[in-house]
Parts: C-alpha cells; structure tokens; sequence
C-alpha cells in the first residue's frame, strides 16, 4: 500500500468523507460545514412509536442506539435504534455514500412481536456551530497570532506554548506571556517561510517549527501594527520599538503598538504577566465580530423535499423523501433534548407549527413521518436522501436520485460492511468494528486545527493518547490506512519545537508498540522512514533525552517518573499505590510501568533502528541503566512484586512503598509490569506466571484482575480496582507468547472473547470493563478505545493469514502463500529460552523449519498453528500446510 507521506506531515486530520458519524450530540451523520470555523450539519433520524414513545439515538447517555455495521472508509454505515423493551421493534437506519455530496438514508422498521405497530420517524437535521465563541476579522484587519518558545517541549493537548482555549478571542485562543519574558517577533521577507494569519477561509493557525518565535508578517508600509491584549493595570512594554505603558481592566482592548515597523524583527517583554489573543496590521484601529452563531435554519419547501438555508454560511443542505406526506417544523428552544424527553411533540397538535421557546440557540428542523404501520412479522422501509452544495447545485442532486433504486444502493453498502469469518465470536466481533470505525467526533481542536478524531466514546470527545493508541491497534486488524491515520495523529513531526508528541491523559505510549505492530504487519520500509523519527522523538522525550523533559528529575537513580504531566502513570485510574500517592501527596513515589513501558519501547525501537541502519547505542545504554533501576531497587523479594519505589526530597532511594497492613503496595499490574519489559530473571517470572494463573491471585471469571485479589487493598467496587479490562491483558498475552506460555495465552484471549460474546448478545453494547463479581460489563457503553483488543484475539485465532507473536520477535519479511509462510526473523530475549509464533494458515497440519531445522508445531484449533522458537537468534521461519 502507498501512502501520502507529504500530506501525512502536514496534518493530524482523518481522510474520511465529508460526510460521516461525527456528531458530538447525537448518533446519525454529520457533514463539516466550515473546517476554519469548526462548523458540521448534523441530520439524525429518530424513530419511534406513533404518539407513545420516541426513541432517539442520544450520543451522551445509554438510549437504545447501537453502531451495527460500518465500511472501513465511513462511506457507509448503519445503526440499529431499538423501539420498545421486548427487543422485537426495532429501526436499521443505514447511510449510503451515492457521491462525495449526496447520502442515502434507509430506514428499515422491523417487527417482530404478534400485534401491528403504528411507528412514526423524524428526521432532524440542524447546523451546530464551533462550541468556542470565537471573533473574527473585519475586512482590512489581519490578525497575527504569538508564537512563543517552548519551555517544556509538550504542552497538554496539542496546544501551542502558552495557548489557552478561550472565549472571545481570534480562533478562539489567547496566549497567557509570564512578566519580564523576551518574545522575539520576526518579519518574513517574501522569499521566505508564510506568515501565521488568520483569515475567514483558512485554517486559524499554522504550526511552524523554526525556532523563531511569534508575529510572523510582511508589514506594509501604510499600515499600522495593533495589540489585542487583557492587561489587568498598568504593563509597559519594553522592545525594540521603546517602552509602552498600556493600562487595561482585565478585559481585552486594542493597542498601537507603532505606525511603522522599519526592521524585520523585533523583542518585546511586559514587565508584568499579559494575557494577548493577537496582534493585528491595520491602518485603523482593529475591527474583529463573533463568528456567526446563528443556526436557526431559513427552508424552502418542495415536492416531498426541503432546501435549507443558514445565515453566513455559503454551502446549502437539502433533503428528500419517498412518500408519504409528511410535517415539517423548526424548533427554536433553550434545550431541543428536553423537548423531546418532555413535551414530545408526536402527541400534540399545536406543534405542527414551528416550535419557538424564548428564541432559544438550540435550533433543528424536523421532517415528520407518521403513522407508518407494520404489519405482525414484517417490515417497512422509509428513505430519504440528503445533499450538501450550492443554492442551485442542491435541488438537482435531491431530483437526481431514483428511489425505485434505493434497495440496491442498500444491498451494495451492506456487502462492504466490515464481517468476520465464521466462528462463535462473530456477532460481537461485528459489533465491536462498528463502534470502534464509527467513534470519529469532528471538531477536535488540535495542534490549531479542527478536526475528525477517533474517541473512545462520545463522552469524551477529547484528545486521549494511550485509549488512542489501543484504537490504533483494533484499526489494524480492519483497515491498515486507518490505523496509520491514528498513529499519525499522535506523534508530531521530528524537531517539533512546541511538543514531542500529541499528549492528553495517561503518558503511555502505546504508540510505540502500534508502530512496531504496523511494521510486522506491512514490512513497509518508506512506512518505518517515516514513523520511525517521530517514534523515536516520543520515546527520547518520555526517556528523559529532551532536557526540557522532566521524566528523570525526580530521583538520583534513572527511573521514569510522568506525575508531572498527569495524575495516572499507566492508565489505571484507581489503582491503589496510585491513589495513595495523589490523596497523601506523596510524589516523591516512582512507580514501575513508566520504566518498563520505556524498556520495551527501546527494545522495539532498536529492532526498527537496524532495519533503517540507525545507531541504537542509546537505546542499549536505556535498557542497561533502566533495569538495573527497576532490580537495584523495586524488587521485594518477600511479595514476589516489584513495587514504588519512594524517595526523600533530593531524590535518594528510600525503598519500597507500603501499605498500612506492611504489605508491598504494589501488588497488581504494575507490579508485575518489568515481566512486559522483558527484564526479569527466570526465579521471578516463575513467580510472576504462577501469580498471574491462580485464581487466589489475578485469575478470575473475567479474566487478569487489576489487582492482586489476595491483597489487602483490592476492592470489588472500584473502577479498575475490582475490575477486569482488556489492554494489560493484551500485553501480558502478548507477554505470554514471549515466553512460549501458549496455552496461557490462548486462556486469556479464550475468556476475554467469551465473555465479550456473551455480553454483546445479552446487551449488544460493548463496554470499557467487565466487574469481577458477575463479569458483566460496565463502564461507556459503546467503548472504542481500551475494549480493542478482543478484535486482536480473534483475528489471532480465527482470521486466517493473521501472523501473531509477542514483542521479542521482529519480521524482516513475511510472505504468506496457498503453500504456508516463509519468513525472516529476528528473535531477542534470554539465549536458551523459547518464543511463540501463532499462523493462522489453515489446512489440517503443519510442518515448521527454522534455518533448515525442524521445530516443534502445535495445532491450537483447525488451521492454526504455533511455533516454538529459540531466543536471541535470527533466521529463515518456513512453515508447510499439509491439506
């Protein structure tokens, strides 16, 4: 597969359609407006039972939608709405790509109980506006946004140095400059890099990695340069310009700055903290007006179709209906959710005219269908289709589509739905690619741009980097482009002045075991150019390399430490060591998963490092220095787990952390963690594997428990304390491989598919974890992020041509043919010890050779084979399918 590296470089962005799933509000499909602004056009249909119940697919809270089927490029795809509490009424509402402008929707009413049904359905649609209440440039005025220097080389959510998120403000963030700060303003010459600017028909900022900083503009002789800033008193500003007193309220005001700027660059300072949204070149004082908010939509009604206007917005929708008659209304209302909760408008026949409460913001039009009858064990089918483009462009797009054709447009999406073959999984399987495909959200403001993201629920429509990089790695067992999307989205380009990498919650960097997962998969040598730097740049900086890190400045010894970038070292929110150091204050407490997550990246680094003949010596020195932390000072030999290790305020070593009982803190996951590092001694993995097996310990009905369940702070009640989730299982089957425990290995992917299945057909929901009591789930329920890799364990053991090994291997090639595999690898790990390599090749047996020597193959279940191999050696893998 080829890919753009040159666009990859420049954007953090999805190649999705314009139309897709990415309402933040509402399950249905959206189009992106005005990706300056951060604008979409959401529609939704909302089904229902005539004059009794509405059932509408709210994206905030569980209400009866389910994601069902999804293509891989979200050019199509569908949800099921369910109508009544018997599960025998239900709504298959599918969208269909029939161009790049024009969506059909299929709504499919099905019944299945004894009695007809009167259903009714709405379709809503409705303009929703960037949630920031941004200004905008009047004509003449060009606003130029800062650019300050890093002090820390990552800053929390992709923003730039110093940048906050705020209301009233150009593009929607202001710059927040600490007192007696140089800032140096550099003018660009023609010849040289473009200006940063802000203008109504581009993207607000440009990420810029010189190492100059803000105020980047060719100043015309004619024009003036202003401040937009919130001085709260008296500043004075000192540049090369002279001094400046300016005096404010707190409140943003204009400022001129000079009516003539003759050099091409400049510093200036503010004695004082000052908070600046821009700087603007105007002859005049600056102009800026909110951008438009108005989404009360303006219609014109057709034959069986509406064309729909909004104020200061130049693209038109339009929407199109089969037969038969139906109502159509605006609403205009504080809150449109209540209204549908509260005062269902299906009931009363007042409301079939426009619905206007207090002209209230929250404004959709509603295109109503009812009563549309279904007969006792039949169906009905209700279509629609919906265009996006100008005025005129419109109306000939709706005209354009034959409804006589609408079933086949159906039958042809649903043969591009992403499906599984056979095995007892499926259901669940397909349930869960559709929600993980259909988690996109549009905007999300990142690196200075709005847009499409991959969330792990719609609850959180943020920015996540270790749920994302779980995402990543479901995507690659469905579509390899989306999953290099999703790596591209979180790593920043090498030498990235404002961040190492995209960061927001939990720092583990999952990413570094997507790229390694990528390459064994594709073998893609331009693919590894590429990532491999700003792999590399994530890892220097989580490693302590970057000196603006602050990773390894909490102890004398090097071990990893992030408390000063998030509350949660390894994405465990409850986890109890972790929670204790937070309540007590205690943060001179290094955990272990930082260490060990660095150890195993370096691993994986060093392996892709030789393939590009890059020098690896850091990455030796890490893994030496790092594991001689981890077994100088965290191993408790007495529990059996490495534990936190604590520290006095000049960052000694003090020994392990405790809990009140005397125990070790740390027994759980973290624990347990240098195992996954690959840098334990055979006496302590004895340990570990017995630990991890026994249902006294971690093995339980749902699975690896969080926590020890023997340990005296374990909970039944706690969110990952008395639960089981699936991503450090995924490790440690991972783990499992590496140390040839295949047959542990295939006991957890064996419970955590089983009890997936039986939760999706019990629920059909897939949730974030699974409680140890009952092992049902809990938790978001259409969870696309932590819940991922149950898509891994059964591509492994039921998707043929999977080739799956733990991290100790690395493939130098692969090639899968009717006759078997043949591949080179590269096997690390301890000289004398043993890994295992799971093919799913089909066939009924199997031979295996590696460098001309048999080695042992066991069949796992029909086609699938594993391969025993020795560590630390390299070599050619031949495996034969005997038919």
């Amino acid at each position: 597969m080829t890919y753009d590296f040159a666009h990859l470089s420049q954007t953090h962005d999805l190649s999705l359609p314009a139309w897709g799933p990415y309402g933040k509000r509402f399950f249905g499909i959206s189009h992106l407006t005005d990706q300056t602004r951060g604008t979409r056009f959401d529609f939704t249909v909302m089904p229902g039972i005539y004059r009794r119940k509405i059932a509408f697919p709210d994206a905030l809270r569980p209400s009866g939608y389910l994601p069902w089927n999804v293509t891989p490029d979200l050019a199509s795809y569908s949800y099921r709405q369910q109508l009544d509490d018997t599960g025998k009424l239900v709504c298959e509402v599918t969208f269909v790509a029939m161009d790049d402008h024009t969506r059909l929707v299929a709504s499919h009413f099905l019944n299945d109980s004894d009695l007809p049904v009167d259903c009714a359905a709405r379709l809503v649609a409705s303009l929703v506006p960037n949630p920031m209440k941004m200004l905008e440039p009047a004509p003449g005025t060009e606003p130029i946004k800062p650019h300050l220097p890093s002090p820390r080389g990552l800053v929390f959510d992709a923003l730039a140095p110093y940048e906050e998120r705020m209301d009233g403000t150009v593009g929607g963030s202001a710059y927040r400059i600490p007192a007696n700060m140089p800032v140096p303003c550099r003018r660009i010459l023609a010849d040289s890099v473009p200006c940063r600017r802000i203008l109504a028909d581009s993207v607000p900022c440009h990420r810029i990695l010189a190492d100059s900083v803000p105020c980047r503009r060719i100043l015309a002789a004619d024009k003036k340069l202003w401040l937009r800033a919130a001085p709260q008193g008296k500043v004075t500003l000192t540049g090369d310009f002279g001094a400046i007193a300016i005096e404010g309220d707190g409140n943003f005001h204009n400022y001129l700055i000079t009516n003539k700027l003759s050099c091409n660059s400049f510093t200036f300072s503010a004695d004082q903290e000052l908070l600046v949204d821009c700087f603007a070149i105007s002859p005049e004082e600056p102009m800026f007006t909110p951008a438009p908010s108005d989404s009360l939509p303006e219609y014109t009604r057709a034959d069986h179709a509406v064309i729909l206007r909004y104020a200061d917005v130049a693209t038109a929708y339009g929407i199109r209906w089969e037969p038969p008659e139906t109502l159509v209304r605006r609403f205009s209302v504080d809150d449109f959710t209540k209204i549908l909760l509260y005062h269902d408008g299906m009931h009363q026949e007042h409301v079939w005219q426009d619905y206007f409460e207090h002209g209230g913001s929250d404004c959709h039009l509603e295109t109503l269908f009812q009563p549309l009858r279904v007969e006792p064990h039949a169906d009905r089918w209700l279509y629609a289709v919906v265009a996006d483009g100008t005025p005129d462009e419109v109306p000939a797009r709706l005209s354009a589509f034959d409804f006589a054709r609408a079933q086949e447009h159906v039958r042809e999406a649903e043969s591009r739905f992403v499906a599984w073959p056979a095995s007892p999984w499926r259901f669940s399987q397909e349930r869960m690619a559709a929600v993980l495909l259909s988690n996109v959200v549009y905007p999300t403001y990142f690196c200075g741009k709005n847009v499409r993201h991959h969330t792990p629920g719609r609850l959180w429509n943020s920015l996540y980097t270790w749920d994302s990089g779980f995402i990543g790695l479901g995507l690659l067992e469905i579509d390899i482009l989306r999953a290099v999307e999703n790596l591209n989205a979180y790593l920043t380009a090498p030498g990235d002045q404002d961040n190492a990498f995209v960061l927001h919650g939990s720092p583990v960097p999952v990413q570094l075991y997507l790229l390694y997962e990528l390459w064994n998969r594709s073998c893609d040598r331009e693919l590894l150019k590429y990532f491999y730097p700003r792999a590399k740049q994530m890892y220097d900086y989580l490693a302590g390399h970057d000196e603006r890190s602050t990773t390894l400045k909490h102890s004398q010894e090097p071990a990893v430490c992030t408390w000063d970038y998030f509350y949660n070292s390894g994405g465990w929110d409850d986890y109890p060591p972790q929670r204790h150091v937070h309540e007590t204050k205690r943060l001179t407490a290094i955990p272990c998963v930082g260490t060990s997550h660095i150890i195993r990246g370096a691993k994986m680094l060093r392996s892709l490092a030789t393939l590009l003949g890059e020098d690896t010596s850091v990455y030796d020195a890490d893994i030496q220095r790092f594991t001689d932390t981890l077994q100088t000072y965290a191993w408790d030999e007495e529990s059996g787990f490495f534990g936190y290790v604590d520290h006095d305020k000049d960052g000694k070593p003090l020994g392990i952390l405790r809990h009140v009982s005397g125990q070790n803190f740390n027994r759980g996951y973290d624990g347990v963690m240098p195992l996954v590092a690959g840098i334990t001694t055979p006496a302590q993995e004895a340990r570990f594997w017995d630990a991890l097996q026994s249902p006294e310990h971690f093995w339980c009905r749902a699975g690896l428990s969080t926590v020890d369940l023997a340990a005296p702070y374990s909970r039944s009640d706690g969110y990952w304390n008395g639960s089981v989730w699936m991503p450090y299982q995924w490790f440690f089957w991972k783990t499992a491989l590496d140390h040839a425990q295949a047959d542990f290995a295939w006991r957890i992917a064996e419970r955590a598919l089983t009890l997936w299945e039986t939760e999706v057909q019990a629920s059909h929901a897939c949730y974030e974890h699974f409680s140890i009591s009952s092992g049902r789930g809990a938790g978001w329920h259409h969870f696309g992020g932590l819940s991922s890799p149950v898509l891994i364990w059964h591509a492994a053991y039921f998707v043929p041509g999977t080739i799956t090994h733990g991290f100790d291997i690395l493939r130098k090639s692969c090639e899968l043919t009717q006759d078997g595999l043949t591949a080179e690898l590269e096997i690390g790990g301890r000289k004398g010890d043993s890994a295992t390599l799971i093919a799913n090749l089909g066939g009924t047996s199997c031979t295996a050779e590696y460098n001309g020597a048999p080695c042992p193959v066991t069949t796992r279940r029909p086609g699938v084979f594993e391969v025993t191999l020795p560590k630390a050696t390299a070599g050619k893998l031949t495996m034969t399918i005997i038919p």
